[in-house]
Order: C-alpha cells, then structure tokens, then sequence
C-alpha cells in the first residue's frame, strides 16, 4: 500500500472487501484500485487493521482488542458508545499480555506521518490527552507507547509477546 497526499493504491482481498463494506463505506472493485480516503480512515487502513490481523495471525492465543474510536457508527449506537467510555483517549489497542514485569501492552497507533523528525509524535491537545492516559497506564504497571505505522507497531509487538 503506498500513500500519496490523499490517495491510496490498494491490492484488495475479499477480506478487506468485506471488512470496508460493514463499515458502511462505497466498496472498491477487487484488484489494485485508487480511491479518495478520509483522513480519519488512513490510521485504520494502513496501522490498525494490518496489525490486529497479524496479531491475530501470529499470536491466535493472545487476546488483544482494538478501541472502537473512529469506526463509523449509526448516531444511536455512537451514544451507546459514548456513555459506556468513561475515560476518554483510551490507547487503539490492548494486548492482555503480561510480559517482561509489564501487565499488559497498550498501543497509541498513529500513521508514520505523524511522527517529528526528532522521533516523537507531533503533539496537538488530542495526543497530549492521549500522553497522559499513556503515563496514567505506565505507572500502573503496563508498557504503554505511541507506534508511528505498521512495521514500528509490528516490531513492539514481537518483541513484547515472544520474550516471556
């Protein structure tokens, strides 16, 4: 998959086919196609969903959830949504691992885009509230970080759940 500003070359499966289409969106043909994505759409394409089917794939025993947010939802199941999360800015995912003195491993996904040229993530409130919950769940006893793309959040992965 290469990103170019806003547009997404994408060799589609018939499990992506079927994961895009309950998310109420227009489904692309099979094959290589083109299409103008939403912004809020490159994180779950490009990090989130490649990375829950590896984990899936890879670690069929370990039981890792990805957070809700940004999934396209009916208003009524949104505010079903929005009064069972009390706490807001809740890291993508959870692996409910204990690993490495760690009670489990929380990731703050984000696109390589939005990682600084010094190596941390471009801070806005959003990812200063996120920040915070992070801190919240390290001192708690889990690891808990910020993964800028696929192969980054890949990488934390294995080296979290193949070392016990």
């Amino acid at each position: 998959m290469k990103c170019r500003g806003g547009r997404v070359s994408v060799k589609w499966t018939e499990d992506d086919l079927i994961s895009y289409a309950t998310r109420d969106k227009k489904v692309p043909k099979t094959g290589t196609t083109e299409y103008e994505k939403p912004r809020e759409d490159r994180e779950y394409i490009e990090v989130s969903l490649p990375l829950m089917q590896y984990i899936h794939l890879q670690y069929p025993d370990v039981i890792a959830h990805h957070d809700y947010a940004g999934v396209n939802l009916s208003k009524a199941q949104a505010g079903k949504m929005k009064a069972l999360n009390f706490s807001v800015k809740w890291p993508d995912v959870v692996i409910a691992e204990a690993r490495h003195g760690y009670n489990n491993f929380y990731l703050e996904l984000k696109t390589e885009d939005k990682r600084n040229k010094n190596g941390t993530v471009a801070q806005n409130d959003h990812v200063r509230a996120q920040t915070r919950v992070l801190e919240i769940l390290r001192r708690k006893g889990n690891k808990a970080d910020f993964y800028c793309g696929f192969e980054e959040a890949k990488i934390a992965v294995d080296k979290y759940l193949r070392q016990k």
